[in-house]
Order: C-alpha cells, then sequence, then structure tokens
C-alpha cells in the first residue's frame, strides 16, 4: 500500500513555560492517522500549578478534531478530579509526584480527507496555586500536507476456466448441380469437381488433423421452388444422401457419422433476391411472397409475371440449389505455451480463452506481443466478457485509453471489470469518476482498489 508520510521535527517553546516539543511527526498510513511527538516539562514551573492540560488539536478551516489531552495535577487536585469529575480514559492524567520528564505521546484516529492541508496546534490551559485560571493561544506545532497523488496503475488479468472438452465448427456452403429432376450425383458436371472436392476436403482436413476428433457432419441440401413441393422434397432428400454417400465412400467415414436435413424450397432466398432486386414488378412479387399461400399457389403466381419470372429462373433459381454443411470435431487441450503460440497465430480458431491467457502470458505485461495475443483472443471470443476484460487492460497498458474503453463496455460488471474502470479513469486523471468502480471493486474483494481509493484525495 501506498503510504503517505510527513514528518516534523520541531522545538516549540511555549510562551511563558520551560516546554517544548520535540520530534512531531504526522503520518498517514491508508485510513488512519497517527500523531506523535516528545512533551518535555521544566518539573520546577510545573509545581507551581495545580493543574495544567494540553490538548492537541488538528484544525482545517471550520474543521477541527481534539486528540486524547495531557493532564498535570496537584495531588489534592488530581484526586478531586478522580472523585468528582473521573479521570477519562481519554486523557492522559500524572500527579506531580510520578510526573515524566518527557511525555511520549502517540494518539491513531482514522483519517478523514478534511485532514490534508490540516495544523496540528496546542492548546494550553492552567489553574494556578492561588486559584488563578488561564489559557493561552494555541501554539501550532506542524502541518500535515498530502503528497502529490502518483498513480502508479496495477493491472488485473482475468484467468479464464479452463473448457471442458473443447468443440469447433467449420460451416460453409457449396453450390453442387444435379441434372433437372435427377439425384445423381455426377462429379464432373458442370462445377461439381470444385464444390464437392471442397466440402471433401474440409472434412478430411479435421479427420487426418492428429490434433482432431471428427464427431460430426451436418449436411443440408436446398431445393429451388421450381415444380411442386412434394418433388422439391424428395429431391433434396435424394440429392442430400447423394452427396454424403460420396464423401463416405471417398474418405472411409461412417454413415453415421453424417446427419441430413433438407430445405425443399429455399423460399427465403428466393424472397431475398427479389426484395434486393430492380424488377419493375418487385412490390408486386414480394406481396405474393408474403402472402398466406401454399408454395405452389404462390409459385403460380409469379410465374404469372413473365420477364420477372425469367429473371428469376436464370439468375436466382441456381443460386438457391445449394449444400450447407458443418463440420463438428474437438480439439485437444494445448499446455505447452509454444504449441499453444504456434496455434495463435495459425489457427486461433482451436484454443480456448484459457489457452490465449496461457499464451499472453508467455511474453511481459504490456510488450506488443501481450498486447497482440490478448487481441487475437477478442478476435475469436469477441463477446466473451473476460475476453473484452483483459483486452481492455492490455490497450491500457499500451496507452491506448480510447480502445480501451470502448472494451470496458463489454467486460462485465464483475469487481475486476469495475476495478479496470477505476483504473481507466484514472488514467485520464477523472478520479471522481473512478471512485465509484473502485468502490464497488473493493465492495468485491479487490484489495488493490481499497487501497487505490487510500491513495485518492477525492
Amino acid at each position: 500500500m501506498k503510504r503517505f508520510l510527513l514528518m516534523l521535527s520541531v522545538l516549540v517553546p511555549l510562551c511563558g513555560w520551560a516546554q517544548t516539543t520535540e520530534n512531531v511527526a504526522l503520518v498517514r498510513n491508508g485510513k488512519q492517522f497517527t500523531v506523535s511527538m516528545d512533551i518535555n516539562l521544566d518539573r520546577e514551573l510545573v509545581k507551581h500549578t495545580k493543574a495544567y492540560v494540553l490538548t492537541p488539536v488538528l484544525v482545517n478551516g471550520d474543521m477541527s478534531q481534539e486528540l486524547e489531552p495531557v493532564g498535570y495535577y496537584s495531588k489534592d487536585k488530581f484526586y478531586h478530579y478522580v472523585e468528582e469529575a473521573g479521570v477519562s480514559n481519554k486523557e492522559q492524567a500524572f500527579t506531580k509526584a510520578d510526573l515524566p520528564v518527557t511525555v511520549n505521546y502517540c494518539k491513531t484516529i482514522r483519517y478523514e480527507h478534511w485532514m490534508n492541508g490540516a495544523k496540528l496546534v496546542l492548546v494550553r490551559s492552567y489553574e494556578g496555586c492561588c486559584g488563578d485560571a488561564d489559557s493561552f493561544d494555541p501554539d501550532t506545532l506542524g502541518q500535515y500536507v498530502r503528497e502529490p497523488f502518483n498513480f502508479v496503475p496495477e493491472y488485473i488479468y482475468v484467468q479464464p476456466e479452463a473448457e471442458n472438452g473443447k468443440v469447433r465448427d467449420m460451416v460453409d456452403e457449396a453450390i453442387v448441380h444435379f441434372p433437372v429432376n435427377s439425384t445423381k450425383l455426377n462429379n464432373k458436371y458442370l462445377e461439381n469437381n470444385d464444390a464437392v472436392g471442397r466440402i471433401q476436403q474440409d472434412i478430411d482436413d479435421v479427420a487426418s488433423n492428429p490434433d482432431f476428433d471428427l464427431k460430426k457432419v451436418y449436411l443440408n441440401s436446398a431445393s429451388s421452388p421450381e415444380g411442386s413441393y412434394k418433388h422439391n422434397a424428395e429431391l433434396a432428400e435424394g440429392r442430400v444422401k447423394a452427396i454424403r454417400d460420396y464423401i463416405a465412400d471417398k474418405l472411409d467415414i461412417p454413415e453415421e457419422t453424417f446427419v441430413l436435413s433438407t430445405t425443399p424450397e429455399d423460399m427465403d432466398g428466393l424472397r431475398a433476391y427479389i426484395a434486393e432486386s430492380n424488377l419493375a414488378d418487385k412490390d408486386e412479387l414480394l406481396a405474393i411472397m408474403d402472402s398466406d399461400k401454399e408454395n405452389d399457389a404462390k409459385e403460380a403466381e409469379l410465374r404469372k409475371h413473365g420477364a420477372s419470372w425469367s429473371n428469376i429462373i436464370k439468375n436466382c433459381m441456381p443460386k438457391l440449389r445449394r449444400t450447407q454443411y458443418r463440420v463438428e470435431y474437438g480439439v485437444r487441450d494445448y499446455t505447452d505455451p509454444k504449441d499453444i503460440l504456434e496455434q495463435v497465430y495459425n489457427h486461433p480458431e482451436n484454443l480456448s480463452l484459457n489457452e490465449f491467457y496461457i499464451a499472453a502470458n508467455a511474453y511481459e505485461a504490456g510488450s506488443d506481443k501481450f498486447v497482440e495475443v490478448n487481441r487475437i483472443a477478442l478476435s475469436q471470443y469477441p463477446e466473451d466478457e473476460i475476453a473484452n476484460l483483459n483486452a481492455a487492460n492490455a490497450e491500457m497498458e499500451a496507452g491506448n485509453l480510447e480502445k480501451a474503453g470502448e472494451l470496458l463496455e463489454k467486460a462485465g460488471d464483475s469487481a475486476e471489470a469495475e476495478y479496470a474502470r477505476g483504473i481507466y479513469y484514472c488514467h485520464r486523471g477523472q478520479f471522481g469518476k473512478a471512485t465509484p468502480h473502485l468502490q464497488k471493486a473493493a465492495d468485491g474483494g479487490i484489495a488493490k482498489a481499497e487501497q487505490l481509493l487510500d491513495d485518492i484525495d477525492r
């Protein structure tokens, strides 16, 4: 914890009395404030009084706080004080018989912010042996002036939990052509060699990778809305099976690895094409698409718009006959930072957020590489609160406050995120805005937040 310390060592004569104070010290330690001094008294002069009371007081404008007094009493006065007034446990009281040469005064109180700039004064009062009493103007012993706040940021990076079995997806689509009304796959028909080859290659890349465990291959075949819905449904089902059989045979993959589905007529794709087109009767066509009619009835109505229907047949329908595929696979866990770093720069999609954390810590915090790894982690997990938090911290360390501020908006409301927001505002010199965030962090158990709050002169 940063400590504010002001040491005053003074020798102060008190008017008319051979009293001195030495080694006066005003020390702040977090939420504690300690006043200490050595008070010396000439016993020859003290013996002429019945009571002599010294009261240290902290004063700053209208604010003040009395500290524990020190009292010296004649024997009669002392017992009167004890029996009738009662010696307070907040006062050091001595008789002349046991009066020490030096009182080592030390009092600790709770620090309050008004004490910054406060003066320590000593208020003296006495009662003489002849019954005369008097008090003196306070003597100033020193002043506490807080050191200027020197903000030295400390960051808290959160280590994500390790994934329990990493499962990843590879998603894409390809247009596989079939002759009209046919479900037979011809690999040499039109661009099928490239389309089917791409699906096959993506699956093989997973199946042959020792780091991966192929789990499922999802195939969906969509047909264009030409002809009857029933016929198109049969075509879609036959075609997706044909693609499965071809790939399963080529790669020697069990049929049960594949999960098949169909979209008999891609009406959504057709509507999207019409909406984005410049067809003269677009509004009428959209009204047909948005009606409650069955697909076959909608097609019949669309056919009545001859020129537009010809455009749709030529430019839209071929694109709706496509195969979407998703390859689901497990990825082994990486523990060696070197292995992880290789994945970071070649296949970041294979890493868990916890593995990114390990990779980042292979570099010095705040270095260019450290920041880069956190940025790549964020690119893979853009909505994850921890990814945003750690990336925000890294950006702050790199001096990119504007970017850090954007990321902190998606960092959640954890104690660590609140602490980071406090650090962000401290960087900007907005300590008033930092305080509520740091308080939330402190309430959440972040010790560094509580320490920083102690250091800020609000």
